[in-house]
């Protein structure tokens, strides 16, 4: 299942469920999950996250409390046996994939040739894909979480706001 049609952890209660993908929606459906009696894994595919002081101590202190095992890279799924690099195999009665989504921008967005290509994200690359032309901004499509979208809106309320000055 993709995170997308994910509702709530209700029907998966004493399931064992993977979670592939550590980002917002990933981390957010493994806390749903456990809150509703899952038996939660999720994989981690990078071990490197840029993330504060705070928030590795939140994460540290969660850990305690939310039992979420966490699993390395797969290499196989075969059924509901899912082989991971560490040699290791677990059985999974559900997976969901919370490894992203596609855009969709160039359905709703009318003549964006210019700005988007066809995949539908932005034609400059990072870490100037905010940026657009004629008062149109490009938020979140950095693929760095909540961070880049942070990112993202502090630079083009910086550039709006020298805009606006110049007025």
């Amino acid at each position: 299942m993709h995170c997308s049609d994910y509702k709530n952890g209700k029907r998966f209660t004493n399931k064992e469920v993977l979670v592939v993908g550590c980002g917002n929606s990933g981390m957010e459906i493994a806390y749903d999950l456990w809150d509703h009696g899952a038996i939660t894994s999720i994989v981690v595919r990078n071990p490197v996250h840029v993330v504060t002081k705070e928030m590795v101590l939140l994460g540290m202190l969660l850990l305690k409390y939310i039992p979420c095992k966490v699993v390395p890279t797969i290499t196989k799924i075969e059924g509901d046996n899912v082989y991971f690099s560490n040699g290791k195999m677990n059985r999974f009665d559900a997976i969901i994939f919370a490894t992203g989504y596609k855009s969709t921008v160039l359905k709703w967005l009318k003549e964006s040739e210019d700005l988007f290509n066809e995949d539908g994200m932005p034609k400059k690359s990072f870490p100037n894909h905010w940026n657009g032309e004629n008062g149109l901004y490009c938020v979140g499509f950095a693929s760095r979480g909540l961070f880049g979208i942070a990112r993202d809106a502090e630079h083009i309320a910086n550039h709006i706001r020298g805009v606006m000055s110049r007025k």
